[in-house]
């Protein structure tokens, strides 16, 4: 089947064998889809075809963050970032490649080695999901009507909002930005928006715990 097949044409094939995905694991309440499902949905029929995907990455920055939460302990996080590439190659042909390029960043505690791992895995899952145009159950039909459902369940009361805790250090907020944009599916402005109609606050202005939830809708 794939002896007259070129790199590109491979491609295709992985791309209409896919189908669309469930959105497997949770995190700060939102619903996305997990790498290993992806990389698994595609091996198989990589494998048949004889494609390689070779990641490489430049030597990056980072930056360490020190700050105190909510309840005024210290913390510190590690703020990664990076250019890298993903290659793929026909094995059957090796000078027939297609390159694709890369920024990642990452943001974790404890080490900036965990830090290098969450911004690997993360551009991973969305150059994937990117590339192939991976639709995900947020487009499909019974998911529209669940979300239905429940935005027609009574809102729960509002609670009172403590005092505001200290701003986060701006050089977080301009990585939150960078990172929605990279997701494709934000601008700053959209990001801006979403932030005032779920926090009812400025982007400048969210709490530690807040950030960590806007974060976790682009995995």
């Amino acid at each position: 089947m794939n002896d007259k097949m070129n790199l590109w044409q491979k491609i295709v094939e992985v791309r209409k064998s896919i189908g669309s995905l469930n959105k497997d694991k949770k995190g700060y309440n939102f619903s996305y889809v997990t790498g290993d499902q992806i990389l698994n949905k595609i091996k198989y029929k990589m494998d048949e075809l004889g494609l390689i995907l070779q990641p490489s990455t430049e030597v990056g920055t980072y930056e360490r963050h020190d700050y105190k939460n909510t309840k005024g302990a210290s913390k510190i996080d590690f703020i990664v970032t990076g250019q890298g590439c993903y290659t793929w190659i026909n094995a059957e042909n090796p000078k027939e490649r297609e390159t694709v390029l890369f920024a990642y960043y990452g943001q974790q505690g404890d080490d900036v080695s965990q830090s290098y791992g969450t911004a690997l895995t993360y551009a991973e899952r969305y150059f994937l999901l990117k590339y192939f145009g991976i639709a995900t159950d947020g487009d499909d039909p019974d998911h529209r009507r669940q979300t239905q459902k429940e935005t027609e369940k009574p809102a729960p009361k509002k609670e009172v909002k403590p005092t505001p805790p200290k701003k986060l250090d701006k050089k977080v907020i301009d990585i939150l930005i960078q990172q929605a944009i990279e997701t494709g599916k934000y601008t700053e402005d959209t990001l801006r928006q979403r932030c005032t109609k779920s926090f009812s606050c400025k982007l400048e202005d969210i709490t530690e715990k807040q950030y960590g939830m806007i974060q976790g809708a682009f995995k």
